[in-house]
């Protein structure tokens, strides 16, 4: 659709070059023309929010990405949000009111939303925060699917940061799951645990019985963990559970319930017989954290303080 525009354009500024009023408006419109062009060849759609009234408008080339109706449309602030995946509602709402204190910023956004046939995607969004006032009063910027690189992503993510031996988490998919948390980490709790007597299962029953008994410990952990936990293996005979909305004190009764059960488990292996024990840390998480790696750091204190007064199960805080 733009190729016949382009055209006219064209032709009208050939036949009107040597006059500079009519060569002006025809060399802005012509760039005007072109900058659409560019936008559609790039696969992207305009998207344009006025933040006073909720109203936004899409290009026909992002209403097609969120398969609405052909052409241009404009929803309203509910019907918009609907489409919003539920899990990132919160965060797309709060990063434009953030945003919109600070006219004049740029930022990147990804978020999941309704596509074409009721399917879900990945969708970027780069924009600006414009107006004159002390808050932003619209949004304005391109949208673009990138479920594909989305998924490229997770594949590598997904090697990245698993553990070959248990397939729980890593300590780097841990610290990304607290990363991604951010603002909303209060309220939650990190628990550490650090297996005892281990040493003697790999020592009399080789790597083989040991490697038997991390996975044992990761089962016992994905028994306890609730939907919302993520259990990791940080290393070693140490692991953990991110526990999400759960206060101090709930976090350690989950957590002593955990070394009860790992203290249950018994491995018979040619002939010997092995059972260990586990000390556990729990640490509190601020919304405010400075550096996330700190919270980890505090978990594993408290885990080794457990350890080295001999209390074992006992959770330190």
């Amino acid at each position: 659709p733009i190729e016949p525009a382009m055209e006219r354009l064209r032709a009208l500024h050939e036949a009107h070059g040597h006059d500079d009023t009519m060569a002006s408006v025809t060399d802005e419109a012509f760039e005007q023309q072109r900058e659409i062009a560019a936008v559609t060849a790039s696969h992207q759609g305009v998207f344009d929010l006025d933040l006073q009234t909720g109203l936004l408008s899409l290009s026909s080339e992002a209403a097609a990405m969120f398969g609405l109706p052909k052409g241009a449309v404009e929803l309203g602030r509910e019907a918009w949000l609907s489409r919003i995946h539920k899990d990132d509602r919160a965060i797309y709402e709060q990063a434009l009111e953030t945003y919109r204190q600070d006219p004049g910023l740029s930022f990147r956004i990804e978020f999941r939303a309704t596509a074409p046939g009721e399917r879900t995607a990945w969708y970027e969004l780069r924009a600006t925060m414009t107006g004159q006032a002390t808050k932003a009063e619209r949004c304005l910027g391109l949208v673009a699917d990138v479920t594909a690189r989305k998924n490229a992503d997770a594949a590598v993510h997904d090697v990245e940061q698993a553990d070959a031996l248990t397939g729980l988490g890593n300590r780097a998919a841990l610290l990304a799951q607290l990363e991604w948390m951010g603002g909303s980490l209060g309220g939650s709790a990190l628990a550490v645990f650090d297996l005892d007597r281990f040493k003697s299962v790999n020592d009399t029953g080789g790597h083989a019985a040991g490697d038997e008994m991390l996975r044992r410990v990761a089962g016992a952990l994905r028994r306890h963990a609730r939907s919302r936990d993520s259990a990791a293996r940080l290393g070693g005979d140490e692991f953990a559970l991110l526990l999400e909305h759960c206060s101090l004190a709930d976090a350690g009764r989950l957590a002593q319930t955990v070394a009860d059960d790992l203290g249950r488990i018994i491995l018979d292996w040619q002939g010997h017989r092995f059972q260990i024990g586990a000390s556990i840390g729990v640490a509190p998480l601020h919304a405010d954290a400075a550096d996330l790696a700190c919270v980890l750091a505090a978990a594993d204190a408290a885990c080794y303080e457990s350890k080295h007064e001999r209390q074992i199960g006992r959770a330190h805080v």
